[in-house]
């Protein structure tokens, strides 16, 4: 709605949708008038029946021809054949949507499963090392998103992945959460293979937020606990760490206060952070940000990202990025281009000796310093200095 506001297309919009009804009304209308015409037809053939039944039977009655007994068992079958073919009216009208219906729910139904991981392996405790090795994945046959890319997080450590737009950052952050299977290579975890982890324990394990977030029309504490924290105080502290607790404490209900359907009543920020707060309430041993604060505002954001790399030191963690400060918080950044990792290592490094990341680099302090938030990129400490 918003949009057809923006753009001006109310007139158009509305005539579309306007021939689109008069199209369905004309199609109910004549489908209305065959069934009133059939429903009349067979309530009148009985009557006619009986009507022809008596005229014939009378006549031959007087000829000797019929007994008035048998005339009477005649129009009598012919009333008992009123309800079947009543019957067969309800059975040919409710016939079409039942086939369709069928058809879509077996659609559904027939729907192949992906195979469920047989597990039975286990991660070993503390800090996990993530490690990517040749993977490669493409949406659609000859296009590959991915190209061969091949990296390693040490336990613990923060990495950030940078890149133009299109170079496949968001798709390797799935891959790397196993939200999409690749075409070939693998993910491993603390050594193990993400493809052999069984849902439970890769779930209560990696944690992603994305730029977009979903949220549902309940409270913002049941949406922050929606994936079941382990208990009230893990949320609580998610909460405070996303710095959701800056905004709810301000609403009537607090963290009770009913967002509405994909979270309507919060802005932009204020979503991001409670998807934020989502994806950290089970204390994730591997985090998956895809630009998760994007949104937010620069002293909030600075706020956040020191509070991560805080709160939450044995966490490895993959970061999108595309701000400075975002940069800042990781203690190595991953350049992708068109699906290749082209270069790692740390900011420092790659501004000396890629140029396409040093562009880029440029290009986000720009956009920093024309929004008013320059000095945001030394917020934690870090100090990235492009």
């Amino acid at each position: 709605m918003l949009v057809v506001k923006a753009l001006g297309a109310e007139r158009s919009e509305g005539d579309r949708f306007q021939a689109s009804a008069q199209r369905l009304r004309d199609v109910r209308i004549g489908v209305a008038r065959t069934r009133a015409s059939f429903d009349a037809a067979l309530d009148a053939v009985p009557g006619i029946a009986t009507m022809v039944l008596l005229v014939l039977g009378v006549w031959r009655i007087e000829n000797g021809l019929l007994t008035a007994g048998t005339l009477v068992a005649a129009v009598n079958l012919f009333a008992l054949l009123a309800w079947p073919l009543r019957v067969i009216t309800y059975v040919l009208g409710d016939m079409p949507p039942a086939v369709a219906g069928f058809g879509r729910v077996a659609g559904v139904l027939n729907e192949r499963r992906v195979p469920r991981p047989a597990g039975g392996l286990a991660l070993p405790d503390g800090p996990l090392a993530l490690e990517a090795e040749d993977l490669r994945f493409a949406y659609r046959p000859g296009a590959e998103v991915i190209d061969g890319v091949s990296f390693r997080v040490r336990p613990g450590e923060t990495v950030a992945l940078v890149g133009p737009t299109g170079s496949g950052k968001s798709t390797l952050a799935l891959l790397l959460a196993r939200l999409l299977p690749p075409d070939a290579g693998t993910v491993r975890l603390g050594g193990v293979d993400l493809a052999v982890l069984d849902d439970d324990q890769l779930g209560a394990t990696v944690a992603l937020a994305f730029q977009e977030p979903f949220l549902f029309s309940t409270s913002i504490a049941a949406n922050v606990d929606l994936d079941g924290a382990p208990d009230a105080m893990a949320a609580s502290q998610a909460g405070e760490l996303a710095q959701v607790d800056e905004f709810a404490h301000r609403m009537p209900d607090g963290y009770a206060t009913v967002v509405g359907e994909r979270g309507v009543t919060l802005s932009g920020g204020q979503r991001q952070r409670v998807a934020l707060a989502r994806a950290l309430a089970r204390r994730p041993r591997l985090l998956v940000l895809d630009e998760a604060t994007s949104s937010v505002d620069p002293v909030t954001e600075a706020a956040i990202l020191a509070g991560l790399e805080r709160s939450l030191p044995g966490t490895t963690m993959v970061i999108v990025a595309s701000r400075l400060a975002t940069i800042a918080l990781a203690d190595r950044v991953l350049y992708l281009e068109r699906g290749r990792l082209l270069a790692q290592g740390s900011h420092e490094e790659l501004l000396a000796r890629v140029p396409g990341y040093a562009r880029l680099a440029r290009a986000y302090q720009l956009a920093e310093a024309a929004g008013g938030d320059g000095g945001r990129a030394s917020a934690n400490g870090k100090g990235v200095r492009a």
